[in-house]
């Protein structure tokens, strides 16, 4: 079984947020990404958190 949450993922990049509907069918795909993979809504906030503190894979030692 392929993992689905790239697929739920993806249409996030093109929500306009300043729409309510846009708004509403965030929130229900939100809430399908925790259903369907618990903890994973966190976990990227982490992630974003520490590349913000400019810590992670993507940044370069020196």
């Amino acid at each position: 079984m392929t993992d689905p949450l790239p697929d739920l993922l993806r249409p996030l990049q093109d929500l306009d947020l300043s729409r309510a509907d846009a708004r509403a069918g965030l929130r229900a795909l939100l809430i399908e990404i925790e259903r369907l993979h618990p903890g994973a809504l966190a976990q990227q906030a982490a992630a974003l958190e520490l590349r913000r503190a400019g810590v992670g894979a993507d940044v370069a030692m020196t």
